[in-house]
């Protein structure tokens, strides 16, 4: 196993970097790999991630240039419409989609468009899943709203089947607590690929470069102050590499897309598309060479906020309403359920667990996970939580901005997140371990 992936699980959730094999190497992002047949060799073409250099336009002639490249994008790609469906949210980007496919096709209604979460939100006003259900009958697409239930299974059962779609590189388990039923279901529909709306515009506004590698979820393991306490932590090596530090010929706002590029789509994204691909393939037409390139080179004012394709995407989509709340996250829950408790406790005592870390430091987890659980939560938690939800959505982001400054909050990982990453790592190793022996 490559030991170096160890904080990086931890810290961040993912893989980041590395592979659970020494052998295996990160493809470099925005990079194509090239195969040849005959001879058994493969070479990659590797595009520098740079800001390019602005023109003198416009800002007028800066939307009418992404708006060409938008149309000539959609106008070029053929997707059979029987066998691909979009995933249909509330927001700009998969709005901006389907109505330049509105554009640039006869028609859409052929077209399937899905989204999917808890049961009743497609009620719920403003939600994502309510306003993807109006938006699909302006466009008369055939659309299916998917719930996504947890499963009846068992804590083990859902997370070991997460790790081998996945290959355990990330640990975004929310939308699988169903045991990927859903996708069970996508796939049963002969549904076989989803158009998807990753975009290289973020609607983050930092103030700081930590801000903005903690929005990415490019976080260290020295940034959390509850990590301090346990000594394993502590000797662990875990230091940004060079090309993802803010350098000196940037600013902020070119800094956020360039990791948006070079570590959000690459790492964090790709591995939440590799947990789909055994159902279906997925397509994203904001990401193609052409947008990136000209992306790079907008100015920051035009890109800040998605500004830019926001305008565009409100001035050819006829339906204005954009979702303002999306659905609740039950991961923390799923984490808190007794037969998830029991796993960690199972999964610590196995000799490849002892093998990877120190006996000291898990049984230090399981005395805070056991602590945590017996811990009385005052009834007025969720009523402040509420009222500082409800406080952050009114505020302008320059008075977040000097807030943040100002207040110095403390970084923690959740001790259920943390068990669960560990947990994991042993489960992990294992799971190769045996792949393996049953190969041999």
């Amino acid at each position: 196993m490559e030991e170096k992936i160890i904080p990086w699980i931890i810290a961040t959730g993912n893989s980041s970097f590395y592979s659970w094999d020494k052998r295996i190497s990160l493809l470099p992002p925005y990079s194509s790999i090239f195969f040849n047949k005959e001879t058994w060799k493969f070479k990659i073409k590797e595009r520098k991630i740079t800001k390019k250099e602005q023109r003198d336009f416009s800002e007028s002639e800066y939307k009418k240039l992404l708006r060409q490249s938008l149309d000539e994008t959609f106008s070029e790609y053929y997707l059979d419409f029987n066998k691909w469906a979009l995933s249909l949210s509330g927001g700009h980007d998969c709005r901006g989609i389907l109505a330049f496919l509105s554009r640039n096709k006869t028609s859409t209604i052929n077209l399937k468009t899905v989204t999917w979460g808890g049961i009743n939100e497609e009620k719920l006003r403003g939600s994502d899943a309510h306003i993807a259900k109006k938006t699909a009958n302006y466009y008369e697409t055939q659309h299916h709203y998917y719930n996504l239930n947890h499963s009846n299974e068992k804590a083990k059962t859902v997370i070991e089947r997460f790790l081998k779609n996945g290959e355990g590189r990330i640990d975004h388990l929310t939308g699988y607590l169903d045991g990927f039923e859903m996708w069970k279901n996508i796939f049963e529909d002969k549904i076989e690929g989803l158009i998807r709306g990753n975009i290289l515009f973020s609607n983050i506004s930092a103030s700081s470069e930590y801000e903005i590698r903690n929005f990415m979820g490019l976080s260290l393991l020295s940034e959390f102050t509850n990590l301090k306490k346990y000594t394993y932590l502590q000797k662990l090596k875990h230091n940004l590499p060079e090309h993802i530090k803010l350098q000196n010929n940037e600013n902020l706002s070119v800094y956020r897309d360039r990791l948006l590029l070079q570590y959000r789509i690459p790492i964090v994204q790709a591995a939440l598309a590799d947990l789909k691909f055994p159902y279906v393939e997925e397509f994203n037409p904001l990401l193609t060479n052409r947008l990136i390139d000209l992306t790079q080179m907008i100015p920051d004012n035009l890109r800040n906020n998605k500004t830019i394709f926001k305008e565009i995407v409100e001035s050819i989509d006829p339906e204005k309403e954009y979702a303002h709340r999306s659905g609740t996250s039950s991961k923390k829950q799923f984490l808190k359920r007794k037969d998830f408790t029991t796993l960690v406790k199972e999964e610590f005592k196995v000799a490849n667990a002892k093998n990877i870390f120190p006996k000291s430091f898990l049984e230090e987890i399981l005395h805070d996970l056991k602590a945590s659980e017996n811990q009385k939560k005052s009834p007025f938690l969720f009523l402040k939580a509420y009222i500082i939800h409800f406080v952050r959505r009114l505020l302008p982001n320059y008075t977040k901005k000097k807030i943040s400054k100002i207040v110095n909050k403390p970084k923690n990982l959740d001790i259920f997140t943390l068990a669960f990453r560990v947990t994991i790592i042993c489960m992990m190793t294992r799971i190769i371990e045996n792949d393996l022996k049953n190969k041999s």
